[in-house]
């Protein structure tokens, strides 16, 4: 069974197939990779907003309580 195997190999060009899917799925392995990174840096973007926003927010909210709250309106001394 090998040589009318190996003949009909050769006929229908298989190692010439072959290389060629291997070079596409290459490629294509190569893209999905750059997408791979590309949402990993959007996620990684995305996290790092919402860490600036916490920290604005904290800020904001020392800001109000204690200019505001304490200074201006005297509540909540400490026994000042």
């Amino acid at each position: 069974w090998e040589p009318p195997f190996r003949h009909t190999g050769k006929y229908l060009e298989i190692d010439n197939r072959v290389n060629v899917l291997n070079k596409r799925m290459e490629v294509l392995n190569g893209m999905f990779q750059m997408l791979k990174d590309q949402l990993e840096v959007r996620h990684a973007t995305r996290l790092e907003w919402i860490v600036i926003w916490l920290i604005v927010a904290e800020v904001g909210l020392e800001v109000i309580w204690n200019i505001i709250i304490h200074d201006i309106l005297g509540l909540f001394n400490r026994g000042d």
